[in-house]
């Protein structure tokens, strides 16, 4: 039975929004918010957040961190998932509040009954709400990348090289049926935290709980919006 490793990576050192991992979305900081939503996942044996050393990322949560080189992301990810013995390791980034586990299981699942996959995601065609993005690798590939690839754009991104070398690789993508990829549902600045704040506040919606299509099919009907750009759409 392979072991599925769900690594949050988070830090507090944003420039455009410092200390946003724990800041509030509905009340609940937004590392703890993603943290619930992911845990709702069935196919994650377990769920770990990848900080760094420096000493403001220990305010994060330090009993369910494990510590990396703040300057190399890649290696913290190869490090976590080595130390926690991972085949299967899914990338979840901490500004995303609507971070989904149906979306989480079925990357997995697609891990598990395609005989040697490597990479599975909705990034290599994006048409899932940008913020909703969800990537799984294997071990031995995240290995490769590791021992194989020291570009900084490379180490800081983990899987963007193989987003640039898809040939490369074994992968498969899944997509929604239209193309949302421009609605912005991730975390940079004070205006996106707006956003989701006045968008549960005014919806009513349980933050942990609820689905992705569920927000779909409320920003359409209330908004008469199909489209969010900018986290100003809701104003």
């Amino acid at each position: 039975m392979e072991m599925i490793l769900g690594i949050i990576q988070a830090r507090m050192g944003s420039t455009r929004l410092p200390g946003k991992t724990l800041k509030k979305v509905a009340g609940i900081p937004l590392v703890e918010l993603v943290s619930s939503r992911v845990s709702r996942a069935s196919m994650l044996d377990k769920i770990v957040i990848a900080s760094t050393s420096l000493e403001e990322d220990r305010q994060i949560n330090p009993d369910f961190v494990y510590d990396g080189d703040p300057n190399d992301v890649l290696g913290r990810f190869h490090e976590c998932a080595k130390h926690f013995g991972a085949d299967i390791i899914v990338r979840i980034t901490a500004d995303d509040p609507m971070k989904d586990p149906d979306l989480i299981d079925w990357i997995c699942n697609c891990m598990l009954q395609r005989p040697g996959l490597e990479f599975c995601s909705n990034t290599l065609t994006p048409t899932f709400p940008w913020g909703l993005d969800i990537e799984a690798i294997r071990f031995k590939t995240l290995k490769w990348l590791h021992e194989n690839v020291q570009d900084d754009v490379y180490r800081e991104h983990v899987t963007y090289y193989i987003l640039e070398h898809p040939d490369e690789f074994k992968t498969y993508n899944i997509e929604y049926p239209e193309d949302l990829h421009d609605w912005k549902w991730s975390i940079d600045t004070q205006a996106d935290l707006d956003y989701f704040n006045k968008l549960f506040r005014e919806s009513g919606f349980d933050p942990v709980t609820v689905g992705y299509e569920e927000v779909i099919r409320y920003v359409k009907t209330h908004r008469q919006r199909a489209k969010v750009h900018t986290a100003s759409a809701i104003s």
